[in-house]
């Protein structure tokens, strides 16, 4: 409540809580005996902040102006975006890495560079103009089931009974959450 003013209701937090039940299904593959070996890295850190960056987007885009919501703001997202990743590419081309254009690496730009980067970001911010950020943000458990079933159909991983389990908390937790 104290960021977007919207009251943190019984439902949203039954809700949020079936949508974490499921992400921690998920994330210990079943065996909830699992997390207690979980070990955290250096690029954990890093995710954790991305995603605390993707949250205050997300709050920062329901704030602003209709006038400078949709393509400038993503525009000036990109702009920022580009401009910290010069030094990181700086610095791997001044260490000798080899650019090779090769069809599968062409491809892979422009899926990341369009579907990932623009299209994505352009439904992200349509649904939060449309259903407000706090409910936006209650669907975004459904990105690492999303990833799971994508690894079933792109990379052949099997499917088991733990993706069909948490996967039916996380829509559930999703939609009483959102419920009006």
């Amino acid at each position: 409540r104290f960021i977007l003013g919207e009251p943190l209701t019984k439902r949203r937090l039954f809700g949020l809580a079936a949508a974490v039940c499921g992400v921690t299904l998920l994330t210990a593959r079943g065996d909830l005996a699992m997390l207690a070996a979980l070990t955290f890295h250096p690029g954990d850190a890093i995710m954790l902040f991305a995603a605390f960056c993707f949250a205050c987007y997300s709050v920062s885009l329901s704030r602003l102006d209709q006038e400078v919501r949709g393509n400038t703001f993503i525009f000036l997202m990109f702009v920022i975006s580009f401009i910290f990743l010069l030094p990181p590419a700086a610095w791997e081309l001044s260490r000798g890495m080899d650019l090779h254009f090769t069809p599968m690496a062409v491809t892979g730009i422009f899926y990341l560079g369009v579907v990932a980067s623009i299209f994505c970001y352009i439904c992200w911010n349509g649904a939060i103009a449309r259903l407000g950020a706090g409910n936006v943000a209650l669907l975004y458990s459904t990105m690492p089931l999303i990833g799971g079933f994508e690894a079933a159909m792109l990379l052949g991983e099997s499917l088991q009974w733990f993706h069909f389990a948490s996967g039916a908390l996380i829509i559930t937790g999703g939609l009483v959450a959102t419920r009006k």
